[in-house]
């Protein structure tokens, strides 16, 4: 990527070695060990890293303690930033596949279909997307695990919901109407209602 001068943001373990300027050889993370929770730095100064390449180094403290360390050769200051779009592009490329649609099984290879799919698929992620706050906040929490992550996400969490009413005869089309409006209605009035008939034992 360097070579031909590809813009890159990538993420980096903390124990990788850099060299500085002066040759002093340390760790990563020797570099944020005085940031605190929440906040980031990043560093023009480049390090020598894999014993080649010369990059930019940007980090932020995770609230659980850890690391986000993150290499470039381009705009260090906006790098945080950029490798958070980048993940949440990956994300949803993610549900799509083997976490969600199972995109990957698809045999389509005429562009023209595949991108009418990818549309489909991309309408049904925010609509189980939108389910999934919804019922996060209204119906039941996601139980957190004590790693301090959340068992599922919030779109799992929809997409699971809506795939049992899908699958379920009893009060399917009345539940599954009341679904049909998460595709058209604001978040925020959404979160305003409970619906009181789209009870536990249903979705």
């Amino acid at each position: 990527m360097l070579s031909n001068k590809i813009p890159f943001y990538i993420r980096i373990k903390k124990d990788t070695l850099v060299v500085d300027k002066f040759g002093r050889i340390k760790s990563l993370w020797q570099l944020f060990t005085r940031l605190p929770k929440g906040e980031a730095i990043f560093y023009e100064e480049p390090y020598k890293i894999y014993g080649k390449y010369w990059l930019k180094v940007a980090g932020m403290r995770l609230l659980d303690g850890g690391f986000l360390i993150v290499v470039t050769a381009d705009d260090i200051v906006n790098a945080i930033e950029y490798y958070r779009q980048r993940w949440e592009i990956e994300t949803l490329f993610s549900c799509l596949k083997t976490r969600g649609f199972n995109l990957e099984e698809t045999r389509i290879t005429i562009s023209e279909r595949l991108e009418k799919l990818v549309a489909v698929l991309a309408i049904a992620f925010a609509w189980s997307y939108k389910i999934g706050i919804w019922s996060e906040q209204r119906v039941a929490p996601i139980v957190t695990k004590k790693h301090g992550y959340k068992q599922v996400s919030l779109f799992r969490y929809g997409f699971d919901k809506l795939r049992n009413i899908l699958l379920k005869t009893a009060n399917a089309v009345k539940t599954f109407g009341k679904f049909i409006q998460f595709l058209f209605e604001p978040l925020e009035v959404l979160l305003m209602h409970d619906f009181k008939y789209l009870s536990r034992t249903q979705i």
